[in-house]
């Protein structure tokens, strides 16, 4: 007999029907509120508190509810159980001192199970520890100060974007507080994922937020079921797919990153200076097994605390920009405080302590409108009991940052900003309650949680803002442009974070001085250590450096104003004119530079290798102070003869040659003073090529060279025995021997086809071995040889004397007709660029003559002057 014929009997009914009404009572009696579960408003059958629960800023009815219910809310959501703590001593009490009960994280099931399963914020098992390790290991006193570097240097480019334009200052801000967090964390620039990725990344985390916010996410814990609905009935499952994998690809990619940077740093091609933290962790795993992880630890790590270093800073930020714009007073308080520390220098990390000011407003502005109201929720592992109440294991317990920084008891009329509270004590609260809250250990705000799970970047969000607060005060004047909202309710926006809505503004630079600073005019701290001098100390190596402007605000510069696209597109055969040179020895950068009114000074810094690219030029016996007192001396005397900047005798790369004499620097000199010699050594390239990877700059000089039938060469009058190409002439060294002085290391294998052996004294130091750098098409190569009947475009001929066996080749800018060849440094004198410098009688030195020996044509048509001496920077991060 079938089921289906089965007479149903009403106890046959009742015995299926049971179970299901027994767990549909369940479910709706947990969502009462227990016994000795703490106060809180009525429950509704079934959902508990849900509807009472505000989506938009839950925190501010958690305040309401304290006048009524307590400090220690209880409410239900569903059948899960919530306990808001609303004073620092409740949160110390059970956070801090009971710490290991109290400190796991919830798992929503769609953000920790199906958008981000491995993040930081959800796990509860011992890689926490191992990540709280690494984490310490990031933000220990000595990796911050290494990184401030990078934080100041990012604050610079804020501050440009914002001279520049300022109608745009949210879009820089948040490209800023992107951009400096992920170089530090992985070593990669913003741009590297494409040009639209900052909008792309916030509108990914703005997704993600919306999720991790309880009153917008699907209500999936509350209701269980809902995970066994098809997708064409639940839209929130295909967008959370979605969310993920675009989630997921960016975890990836700062891994791959990181990966990158450190193979790169491990084969010797970059040093370890600015290694970013994922590359550190790899190479100190290697060794030490507390911090060990594997790729997928390390690339949700690194994501993990990406998202951390976001969102709090880029909020706190704007609500201090929002403050001095709504308090002028405070603004130029801070203004005075700044000023009076750092004068007319830059603000930098060095006095930054000093501001303490300017650290009260920032304080300040995390209490009165703090990024993370109600900080991250913690879990209880285990049943427990606190002031006759009972908790049970799984409650969640919620730190409500918002009521405690408004609570009257502690602070005076809470509901103003007054960076003053913060200069009379430490906690800002009242004079009355200040040995309690030491006594009670408080801490300044709550914003970013407390206990074991309490937020270990505040350290580093606390620099991060302080510096891009100082140069902005320094530089700028924040001006409302009308009305501005500061009411919580109506002025902010909140999912997790708060942050203001848009308001306007505007950012006047203060000052011409302020202007010049802007763009890096000015004096800057001396970084040698002022001891003894010493002239006859153990030889160290000397190289001559040069790199772009400021790093990072060169590759801006050239790509985003229209000068520097200017210079990019037009001068396609040259190095781009913004290059500064330095002398390098030991950590520091010796250099020219210019003071407000354009005038050459001398200044130092500590330089990162990564940032320049070198040529060895021999040794020097001075310690850092001589070297330090003799770049001073060459200024003076620069000075003597003509204070201001110019192109032809007062530059970067003058200066560097007669620094590299008074340091009595052995080698030979001739490595780049002119536009022409630097093409020599670099080939053919323009700006993008400085920041290109090795692999790219290998294609550019494939792509610059040619194949090798481009290259071939008429053979040499003499023997052809010995080998494929030749013997060498006698007295000249056999190839991949280069002669003493040559500062580039020998080419491997034989020669390229077309390509011959050294000839005697050649290459001169300098010189690249064959290959990229090599003589062009057309001339011989170095050596013996007649030179060819046509010179390439845009090079000389020798001069009426044919040059001798052991000269040096065709160079851009080779003496022009009329002008005796003067052998190359090998032969006892000085090269023709070098002599050039030197003497300042040379016809080349006068304008007709650089007229009449030029074919370049400026913009109008006309032939201008062709400058033999690459542009030193005039802009400075």
């Amino acid at each position: 007999m079938g089921l289906t014929s089965l007479a149903w009997s009403p106890t046959s009914w009742a015995i299926v029907s049971l179970p299901l009404v027994y767990l549909l009572g369940s479910w709706a009696l947990a969502a009462r509120r227990p016994k000795d579960f703490p106060p809180g408003p009525p429950t509704v059958l079934g959902l508990g508190n849900v509807l009472q629960i505000p989506p938009e800023k839950p925190f501010l009815k958690f305040t309401e509810w304290r006048k009524t219910y307590g400090d220690i809310l209880g409410l239900t959501v569903g059948s899960q159980k919530m306990v808001v703590l609303q004073t620092a001593e409740h949160v110390r009490e059970l956070f801090e001192k009971r710490g290991a009960i109290y400190s796991d994280r919830p798992a929503p099931f769609l953000t920790s199970k199906i958008i981000h399963p491995g993040s930081v914020l959800f796990i509860n098992d011992p890689t926490v520890k191992k990540w709280r390790t690494a984490m310490q290991y990031m933000f220990r006193p000595t990796e911050l100060k290494r990184v401030f570097e990078v934080q100041a240097a990012h604050s610079a480019i804020f501050m440009r974007k914002l001279l520049d334009n300022p109608e745009d200052f949210e879009d820089h801000m948040r490209h800023w507080a992107l951009a400096t967090p992920l170089s530090i964390i992985s070593g990669q620039k913003v741009e590297d994922s494409g040009p639209t990725s900052t909008a792309v990344w916030y509108g990914t985390q703005a997704k993600w937020l919306r999720f991790m916010t309880p009153a917008k996410t699907p209500p999936v814990d509350i209701f269980p079921i809902m995970k066994l609905f098809p997708g064409f009935l639940a839209g929130w499952k295909r967008e959370a797919l979605v969310l993920r994998k675009h989630m997921l690809r960016y975890v990836y990619h700062m891994l791959e990153g990181a990966k990158t940077q450190h193979a790169s740093i491990s084969k010797g091609l970059r040093g370890h200076r600015n290694e970013s933290v994922m590359s550190r962790l790899i190479t100190e795993g290697e060794t030490n097994e507390a911090i060990r992880m594997d790729e997928d630890e390390l690339a949700r790590f690194g994501s993990g605390t990406l998202d951390a270093a976001v969102d709090t800073v880029i909020a706190t930020t704007l609500s201090c920009v929002l403050s001095w714009a709504a308090y002028p007073e405070v603004q130029k308080r801070v203004q005075a405080e700044v000023d009076s520390i750092w004068e007319d220098e830059v603000p930098s990390g060095e006095k930054l302590a000093e501001a303490k000011y300017l650290r009260a407003v920032m304080i300040e502005s995390m209490r009165w409108r703090g990024a993370a109201p109600q900080a991250v929720p913690h879990v209880l592992t285990r049943d427990d009991t606190y002031r006759g109440f009972r908790f049970t294991k799984g409650t969640i317990f919620i730190i409500n940052a918002w009521g405690i920084h408004m609570d009257e008891k502690w602070y005076e009329k809470p509901e103003e900003f007054n960076p003053d509270r913060y200069m009379e004590n430490p906690w800002g609260v009242r004079p009355e309650m200040r040995d309690a809250a030491e006594k009670e250990n408080r801490r300044p705000t709550y914003n970013f949680g407390a206990g074991r799970r309490m937020c270990p970047g505040f350290d580093y969000g606390e620099n991060h803002i302080l510096i891009a607060l100082a140069k902005l005060a320094w530089e700028f004047d924040v001006v409302a442009k009308g009305p501005l909202d500061l009411d919580v309710d109506t002025g902010y926006h909140s999912d997790l974070i708060l942050a203001p809505k848009s308001f306007d503004v505007d950012f006047m630079p203060r000052s011409e001085l302020a202007l010049k600073h802007a763009i890096g005019l000015g004096q800057t701290p001396n970084v040698v250590p002022v001891t003894q001098p010493y002239l006859n100390g153990p030889p160290r190596p000397v190289e001559v450096g040069w790199h772009p402007v400021g790093g990072l605000a060169g590759k801006w510069f050239a790509e985003d104003t229209g000068l520097g696209k200017m210079i990019t597109e037009r001068i396609k055969f040259y190095p781009d004119p913004t290059q500064h040179w330095a002398v390098l020895v030991g950590d520091f950068a010796h250099q020219l530079w210019m003071d407000e009114n354009f005038h050459v000074i001398y200044t130092n810094e500590r330089y990162k290798r990564d940032e320049w690219r070198t040529f060895p030029v021999g040794e020097t016996r001075f310690n850092d102070d001589a070297i330090r007192r003799a770049g001073e001396s060459v200024i003076q005397n620069i000075r003597e003869r003509q204070p201001a900047y110019n192109l032809i005798t007062n530059n970067c790369q003058t200066y560097a040659l007669q620094l590299l004499d008074a340091i009595k620097v052995d080698g030979q000199k001739d490595f780049g003073t002119t536009l022409a010699v630097y093409h020599r050594l670099t080939g053919h390239g323009k700006v993008m090529d400085l920041f290109a990877t090795p692999e790219q700059q290998q294609q550019q000089q494939a792509a610059i060279q040619g194949p090798p039938s481009q290259l071939a060469l008429p053979a040499p009058p003499g023997p052809q025995t010995g080998s494929p190409l030749g013997t060498p002439p006698p007295g000249s060294p056999p190839y991949g021997t280069p002669p003493p002085g040559a500062m580039y290391p020998p080419p491997p294998g034989p020669p390229p086809p077309g390509m011959y052996p050294y000839g005697p004294g050649s290459p001169p130091p300098g010189a690249h071995p064959y290959g990229p750098g090599s003589p062009p098409p057309g001339p011989y190569p170095y050596g013996p040889g007649t030179p060819p009947p046509h010179p390439p475009p845009g090079m000389h001929p020798y001069g009426p004397i044919t040059p001798p066996p052991g000269s040096q080749p065709y160079l851009p800018g080779s003496p022009p007709p009329n002008i005796s060849y003067t052998p190359g440094p090998h032969a006892g004198t000085v090269s023709y660029a070098q002599q050039l410098m030197h003497d300042n009688t040379t016809q080349l030195n006068t304008e007709d003559e650089a007229k009449k020996h030029s074919g370049e044509r400026g913009m109008n048509g006309d032939k201008k002057k062709k400058s033999f001496f690459s542009l030193s920077r005039f802009t400075k991060s």
